[in-house]
């Protein structure tokens, strides 16, 4: 299989993940193998609100990076790095580093507060890449929600596009007054400040686990740094090829899945005899018929926002692609047939959210300087955005016949980086790499599933081991949730 240097993907943004609260706990020391070394990492004040039984477990640090690696003269930016031990130490255990989403979704309260060691005994280091929070710089945080703005008011698609693109050209014509380049972006950067960051920490060999664009930087760590890995654990990886309109409305064959799922559990057959019909009538019936709902928390709880053909395929798009809201995809689709306002507001609310929650800086200043796919919803696709943002930078590159154990794991029903992308990098790797499909789950398979869970750490334990995936024949079938809101 030929070798493509370019690597793509997308994911949305939580705002659950962007949450501060500065000022927190003082930080507390860490092991003695993660002790800062250098003088360009120091002790920072923690910008996150964390769960008092965790704080005195955690340590938030700036590690100071040159703007460029090849022009010192530039200045520099400070990144911000958290380190959670673990609460059973395992002495000797390689710490994990944890590379989040996005791009530009950064280091969050739900990620440090977590309940899911990502592998227990292991200290885990949190990196915000330059641009995503709680890192420097921050241009355009004011801009972020304004995005949500674009599902707000009767528009055509053509207008919710631009109102969606207007804060993404609107900070990029603030940089220049900062005197920030574009150039100073970019996964390969991204490598070089991880590289730097192990330094600082004196580690040796750190376990990586990466999620959605997070394992675009570690694609590229393992091709540039092999050595500094002793493991990677890569969830919804990203793909390793442009993609285009191919990808675009892609929703159908999850619908299918979705309704066979449907057809096994008993209540939600006799409610659906055939989903896949029920959401093509769900959705024609909004032609020229839009519902008037306001399903966004504050600060637009006011605003009213019309549900019509076109925002419903971007929110059954943003339900696929959460696997808490999978199960309520049937009962959104009846809430549409039957113009149920309240209940489409229920369903929906935690959408707003999401999609006003996204970095515009972080998320552009990647996005345009070195990943190539598209987004699957052309509503919230920055690419237009991209002419104004510089020149493309250096590509992303994946390691053939990789040496470091590496283990794929993908949500069956992902329609953002979907199971393909899984199969593709395993192929390109090699035989060192392996690739897992999680059932019932989409984005993000880790989190949502006690079986990539149980894999996932087995992997870790003994890299080189078989995989003993027999938990994946226990995965009980999607069960639906067909209450009616409030009830």
């Amino acid at each position: 299989m030929k070798v493509l240097a370019s690597v793509g993907g997308y994911m949305r943004v939580s705002a659950a993940a962007v949450l501060f609260s500065v000022g927190v706990a003082a930080s507390a020391p860490v092991s003695a193998q993660l002790t800062p070394r250098t003088t360009n990492l120091k002790t920072a004040p923690c910008e996150l609100t964390i769960r008092p039984e965790v704080q005195p477990r955690v340590s938030c640090y700036r590690l100071t990076v040159p703007r460029r690696y090849d022009d010192r003269s530039r200045g520099t930016y400070e990144l911000a790095v958290f380190v959670r031990r673990a609460e059973t130490p395992v002495p000797g255990r390689a710490p994990v580093l944890w590379l989040h989403g996005g791009p530009g979704s950064g280091v969050g309260a739900r990620a440090l507060n977590t309940d899911y060691p990502f592998f227990p005994g292991a200290d885990v280091v949190y990196f915000a890449s330059r641009g995503s929070y709680p890192s420097q710089p921050q241009p355009c945080r004011d801009l972020d929600q304004k995005q949500a703005l674009a599902l707000v008011g009767k528009l055509s698609f053509a207008e919710r596009r631009a109102r969606y693109l207007a804060p993404h050209l609107e900070c990029r014509r603030r940089l220049d007054a900062l005197n920030i380049q574009t150039d100073e972006f970019g996964t390969s950067l991204n490598t070089e400040d991880i590289e730097r960051l192990r330094r600082a920490l004196g580690v040796e060999q750190w376990n990586v686990w990466a999620n959605s664009y997070g394992t675009g930087s570690a694609y590229d760590l393992l091709f540039r740094y092999p050595r500094s890995v002793r493991a990677a654990l890569l969830s919804s990886p990203i793909s390793l090829i442009a993609t285009g309109a191919i990808f675009l409305r892609r929703d159908a064959k999850y619908i299918k899945r979705l309704a066979e799922y449907c057809r096994v559990d008993a209540a939600c057959a006799v409610a659906f005899p055939d989903l896949q019909a029920s959401v093509a009538r769900a959705r024609s019936s909004l032609v020229g018929q839009p519902i008037v709902t306001r399903p966004f928390p504050a600060p637009f709880d006011s605003a009213d926002v019309v549900l019509d053909e076109t925002l419903f395929d971007t929110v059954l798009s943003e339900l696929i692609n959460n696997a808490p809201s999978l199960p309520k995809i049937p009962r959104f689709i009846r809430a549409v047939l039957e113009r149920d306002v309240t209940h489409i507001a229920e369903i929906t609310r935690p959408l707003g959210a999401r999609l006003g929650g996204l970095n515009v800086f972080g998320h552009t200043a990647f996005k345009c300087r070195d990943l190539p796919q598209f987004s699957p919803d052309p509503l919230v696709e920055v690419r237009p955005a991209c002419p104004t943002w510089g020149l493309r930078g250096p590509p992303i590159r994946v390691p053939r016949r990789v040496q470091t154990p590496v283990l794929l794991l993908t949500g069956e029903l992902d329609n953002n980086t979907p199971p393909e992308h899984g199969a593709a990098a395993q192929r390109l790797m090699g035989r060192r790499a392996r690739h897992v499909n999680i059932p019932t789950v989409s984005h993000g398979p880790y989190g949502y599933n006690a079986c990539a869970r149980e894999i996932a750490h087995a992997f870790f334990e003994r890299p080189e081991a078989p995989l003993d995936t027999s938990c994946l024949t226990t995965i009980p079938p999607l069960r639906f949730d067909l209450a009616r809101a409030g009830s």
